[in-house]
């Protein structure tokens, strides 16, 4: 401290001496116009009245003199001084301890870091013993759940086809008193039968399975069609007739046979996390019932209506309408009847229920048929004629008139006959005789 306070003494001094030195510059430049010899400006110089850097320089031997003898001298004891005694120590005693501490202070750093760090893995290695006791806690119980929703997702599978059962008891129960109506006629609607029947898109199903299956595998669903002919064998039935139980029973039948070959897992799974949802996606497949629908279909002489010629199918739909709709009283109006119907059955099909129909409301019908005009008893015939004018345009017109009307029945005969000479033709061709 002393040493530092002379030296800066020092440095004071010898800034006094430069400034001064400028100030005397500034001086001769400022007033170089008086003429003074450069001798003559040395006397308006400022100077200390000795030099004072002597007094400096001794001082400062003194003081090193002073710091050698206290550098070198006894060093205390650190381990038995007292904080009031530091004033006593050497130097070279203060750095010593300096050092010490500062050793011992990074030692206490560096076991704290440790500590830290040990703290922090015990925490993680805490955490990941519970992670480890909470898995094996929930697998020692894994393989009872499984069991468990393996027999809830079987129970509930089965259940839909009993919800279908009672579904198509319910349909028949609603159309039942349409089926006793139809029973009581002939003809046409005595062959018609209505029922409700479940409707199986195997292909569906099929096409969804072979998408997860590995078809290239070895067993017996190797290769497309073999999985078809499997669920043809063991499930089909089940689907469409079978109730709950017997569903069930087909499914676990299909899981036997079939099942090492289904679990087969096709390759390309990254993780077991992907091959996980494989197997789920699997087993949503397997259990589905999405491509099980109930439909109510009408069946006329054993066959579904859909399977009908289509002159079949417009006798069946049209007389079924005739039929039923006995409540209706309103006029009903029918384009051409007859149309892909051959004449017998326009005779034995449609006309009676024409001619039934007409008692309790107006028919009207557009015919090309005469067993539908004749045969039906029409009250009132209308012959429609169209002629073309010079502008090119249909002109029509219309002759009404019963079947007593001569006139009426030269127009029908024409028309829908031929004429009399095409129908006595065909009549002497023919040769039959009406049987008494």
């Amino acid at each position: 401290m002393r040493k530092q306070r002379v030296l800066e003494l020092r440095a004071e001094v010898a800034r006094i001496v430069e400034a001064d030195q400028r100030r005397l510059e500034d001086l001769r430049s400022e007033f170089q116009d008086v003429g003074l010899q450069p001798a003559e400006w040395q006397q308006f110089a400022r100077h200390f009245a000795g030099d004072p850097d002597e007094p400096l320089r001794a001082r400062l031997s003194v003081i090193d003199k002073l710091l050698v003898s206290e550098e070198k001298g006894r060093p205390a004891d650190p381990s038995a001084a007292k904080p009031d005694e530091l004033g006593t120590w050497s130097l070279d005693a203060l750095r010593a301890e300096r050092e010490r501490l500062k050793g011992a202070v990074g030692a206490d750093r560096v076991l704290e870091q440790r500590y830290l760090t040990k703290n922090k893995e015990r925490a993680q290695f805490d955490a990941r013993v519970a992670q480890l006791e909470k898995t094996v806690g929930s697998m020692r119980g894994a393989h009872t759940r499984m069991t468990a929703l393996v027999t809830q997702r079987r129970a509930a599978y089965a259940a839909v086809f009993d919800v279908l059962k009672e579904r198509q008891v319910v349909l028949e129960e609603l159309y039942e008193p349409l089926r006793s109506r139809l029973a009581l006629g002939g003809g046409v609607v005595k062959k018609l039968e209505f029922r409700a029947r479940r409707i199986v898109d195997l292909d569906a199903w099929v096409k969804r399975g072979e998408s997860l299956l590995d078809l290239r595998a070895a067993g017996v669903l190797r290769g497309h069609g073999a999985l078809k002919a499997a669920a043809q064998g063991t499930l089909l039935d089940a689907w469409r007739e079978g109730d709950a139980q017997s569903v069930a029973r087909a499914m676990e039948t299909f899981i036997e046979k079939y099942g090492a070959d289904i679990r087969l897992r096709p390759p390309g799974f990254a993780t077991d996390a992907d091959a996980g949802r494989w197997l789920k996606d699997v087993a949503t497949w397997l259990f589905s019932t999405d491509h099980v629908s109930l439909e109510y279909g009408i069946r006329y002489d054993g066959v579904e209506l859909e399977r009908l010629s289509p002159g079949s199918r417009g006798i069946v739909l049209l007389v079924l309408y005739l039929a039923v709709d006995e409540a209706d009283h309103r006029p009903l109006i029918v384009d051409q009847p007859e149309e892909n119907l051959d004449p017998q059955s326009v005779f034995e099909e449609l006309v009676e229920y024409f001619r039934q129909a007409r008692d309790r409301r107006q028919v009207i019908l557009v015919t090309h048929n005469p067993n539908l005009v004749v045969n039906a008893d029409a009250d009132q015939v209308i012959v429609a004629h169209a002629t073309r004018d010079g502008d090119g345009l249909p002109r029509i017109e219309y002759v009404a008139g019963g079947l007593e009307n001569p006139k009426i029945r030269a127009m029908v005969c024409t028309l829908l006959e031929g004429g009399e000479a095409a129908f006595l033709e065909r009549e002497r061709r023919y040769r039959l005789r009406r049987r008494r």
